[in-house]
């Protein structure tokens, strides 16, 4: 792997590494937080409030996404010019979404009944209101943050983006707490939230201005024929964070229809100490995601492959071994997380863990799709198979309890490996056999040692580019 690729993927490994050891962490803090300084019965009503903007949070129409993809291609390529429409027309379409999208969940938030079908004792209804417009707001600043944040990726500063954001959660993570010592309302405390997110889209602007000069001023302008092209495979990538949504929120809104408020504390908590394992797959997965993408725009397929493979082989081995770390020491992490006010589903807490299993064989090569805007097979999957399954759930916690929600969460993931991961790999003309054949005789060696260039005279003239299909 050349000492360039492996910076760079080291410097985006490092952060996606501790953005995921930080989303855990604050997960795993504000449960026993929240339940020291408030109810269980209250903290299951703020669980199913913030799932609600959450969907909203992650069923973006993804332009910013697919455009921050096209603009990796485009500045590999060295074409500034077209870099520079992209971004604009980016930001006039996704600041006029958020424009739009916010009056109407306000007008659908204060004036519908909404709320008719959640039993909710500790929260009253405006009190609720103020919270999901508040975390409305942060809808915003999160799809702003998002064009930007392509422009910083582009130029290689992927982990950049990846350190601001865990940056504004731990400051609004230190605020909270300040407010809940200060016995503030819930109102206050997603106020707390509102504010670090605002001034993270601020500081992400201004470091997208000095590390690429081409994309200053703010100047949005919307080419109506280049935005069609953004459309497609943006409004077909916004399928993957719907579903995601759906896959994560969906099944806590749907357990607080059907089920209780200490049902939803149960399941959520039991699948926070279970995905840690999942973070790990998932911080492989994006620190190569986007120099992948650079590399197959210049039709280096056969770096693409070797790269993919490394990173296939670490992702498994790492997450296979916090499994069972998870399995033989989850339990007891879990009492003492929780501060034994919750009891631990053992039998739920392995099937969970079994997502993590299917996920570590499937991050590594979606992440190919999604870097190359080449992901409308995974969307289409994903989708159905999420919105299937949540729908079943509906039916079926009320029967089988949690357990089957949690098979059906499994299911979703072996719909992926089978359906998703085949033509994934066929973007860089790989089997399955090949990817996963390194898993079992892996070779970390190209990666602890430092390559020597070779001297000019002696490399050889390669002038042909396999072309990605």
């Amino acid at each position: 792997m050349p000492d360039g690729v492996k910076k760079r993927a080291a410097k985006s490994l490092l952060a996606s590494g501790a953005d995921q050891v930080v989303t855990l962490a604050i997960q795993l803090i504000q449960v026993p937080l929240f339940l020291h300084f408030w109810s269980k019965e209250m903290f299951g009503e703020w669980l199913v409030l913030t799932a609600i903007p959450a969907l909203l949070t992650m069923a973006d129409f993804s332009f910013a996404h697919t455009a921050g993809v096209s603009l990796i291609g485009l500045v590999a390529n060295k074409k500034i010019e077209e870099a520079i429409r992209v971004h604009r027309c980016t930001v006039a379409i996704v600041g006029s979404t958020v424009v739009v999208l916010g009056v109407g969940f306000a007008l659908a938030v204060a004036f519908l009944p909404w709320d008719n079908g959640f039993r909710f004792a500790e929260i009253s209804r405006p009190e609720a209101v103020a919270i999901l417009l508040l975390f409305m707001v942060q809808v915003g600043c999160n799809q702003l943050a998002g064009v930007y944040n392509g422009v910083l990726r582009s130029v290689g500063f992927h982990h950049y983006t990846v350190g601001f954001n865990s940056a504004a959660r731990l400051i609004s993570l230190m605020l909270t707490v300040v407010a809940l010592l200060l016995e503030a309302s819930p109102t206050i405390i997603a106020g707390v939230g509102t504010f670090a997110l605002a001034a993270y889209l601020v500081v992400t602007i201004y470091i997208a201005f000095q590390k690429a000069p081409y994309s200053r001023p703010i100047r949005p302008e919307l080419d109506k024929k280049l935005a069609i092209e953004l459309a497609k495979p943006a409004l077909v990538y916004s399928l993957i964070p719907l579903a995601y949504a759906i896959n994560i929120q969906g099944v806590i809104t749907v357990l607080g229809l059907v089920g209780t408020a200490t049902m939803v504390v149960v399941f959520s908590t039991a699948r926070t100490l279970s995905r840690f394992a999942i973070t790990i797959s998932e911080a492989f997965a994006s620190s190569i995601m986007f120099e992948l993408g650079a590399i197959i725009a210049r039709g280096e397929l056969e770096k693409a492959r070797r790269i993919l493979r490394k990173g296939q082989a670490i992702a498994v081995w790492t997450t296979l071994f916090s499994i069972l770390a998870l399995a033989l020491f989850g339990p007891w992490a879990y009492s003492v997380w929780t501060r034994k006010e919750v009891n631990l589903d053992y039998t739920l807490f392995l099937v969970l863990l079994g997502i993590g299993v299917v996920r570590a064989l499937t991050s590594t090569p979606v992440s190919v799709t999604r870097a190359t805007n080449l992901h409308q097979s995974y969307a289409y999957w994903y989708l159905g198979a999420s919105v299937i399954g949540v729908g079943i759930s509906y039916w079926t916690i009320p029967a089988f309890g949690l357990i089957s929600l949690a098979w059906i969460l499994v299911a979703i993931e072996v719909v992926i490996l089978i359906f998703v991961v085949p033509q994934s790999l066929r973007i860089v003309k790989e089997t399955p056999l090949g990817l996963y054949s390194g898993v079992l005789r892996p070779d970390f060696r190209d990666l602890l040692r430092r390559r020597r260039p070779a001297p000019a005279a002696s490399r050889p003239e390669d002038t042909t580019q396999e072309q990605a299909p």
